[in-house]
């Protein structure tokens, strides 16, 4: 289980950390999710599992490699996220939630479409609203 922590300064800056609990080989050097420094600059195509899209904003986190997936990351707006475990996922498959007239998203790809798409907390409650 992961755990996070935000702290706001008495001059109001925001700062937040995490654990990242997982069992000891995880990210051994067989492991194919060996995790790197990501960056992408604004403007970079981006290629998700389900669909591709352009970055709005640059984000830089950290990565698995081989894939868009970020377990943490901020955006050049400031605005940062992290993944942990996403008990709000979903097991449908991409036709039953299209079909209920939502939008197919991986669950390991929030973070990087949230950053490289939205400045504040309030554009991603608009945009999933």
């Amino acid at each position: 289980m992961c755990t996070s922590i935000t702290i706001k300064s008495k001059d109001g800056h925001y700062f937040f950390g995490r654990t990242l609990d997982f069992f000891p080989n995880f990210y051994d050097d067989d492991s194919p999710l060996k995790p790197r420094i990501s960056i992408y600059p604004k403007g970079t195509q981006l290629h998700g599992q389900l669909e591709d899209w352009e970055a709005k904003y640059a984000v830089g986190g950290i990565g698995i490699k081989g894939s868009v997936a970020m377990l943490d990351g901020i955006n050049d707006a400031g605005l940062a996220g992290e993944l942990n475990v996403l008990e709000e996922c979903t097991w449908a498959d991409q036709a039953e939630i299209e079909a209920a007239g939502q939008k197919p998203l991986m669950a390991e790809e929030v973070i990087t479409y949230f950053l490289s798409h939205f400045k504040t907390v309030a554009e991603i409650k608009a945009h999933i609203y």
